[in-house]
C-alpha cells in the first residue's frame, strides 16, 4: 500500500457545527490506499461522514513516502506526523479554515 496525499479546496456541510463559523477550507490529507480511486473514495467519506467537510476541488494530489519530508524540518513537523498516523490508522489530515473575515 501506499501513502497519497491530497490538497481539497472544501466548504462545512450543511450538519458541521462550524458552518456558521467558516466558510471554507484547504485540508490536507493524506491516505493509505492500494490505487488513487481508493484513496481518494476514503478521503472522501472520511471528510463528509467524519470531519463535516464536502469537498468542492482537488488542488493537489500525489504519492508521498516518508523521505519526502524533513525530519529536523519545523515546517515539515506537522505534515511529518500527519504521514506517520496515515501509516498507523489509514488517514490523517489538517485543516486550514478561512472565515468571511478576510
Amino acid at each position: 500500500m501506499s501513502i497519497f496525499y491530497f490538497m481539497f479546496e472544501a466548504r462545512p456541510s450543511d450538519d458541521n457545527p462550524e458552518k456558521d463559523v467558516y466558510q471554507g477550507a484547504f485540508i490536507s490529507c493524506w491516505v493509505k490506499a492500494d490505487d488513487i480511486k481508493s484513496a481518494y473514495s476514503k478521503a472522501e467519506n472520511f471528510l463528509n461522514n467524519d470531519e463535516g467537510w464536502e469537498i468542492v476541488e482537488v488542488e493537489d494530489q500525489f504519492v508521498v513516502t516518508r523521505d519526502f519530508y524533513h525530519e529536523n524540518d519545523p515546517d515539515d513537523e506537522d505534515s511529518l506526523q500527519c504521514f506517520d498516523e496515515a501509516v498507523e490508522t489509514g488517514i490523517s489530515d489538517i485543516l486550514y479554515c478561512w472565515t468571511d473575515d478576510k
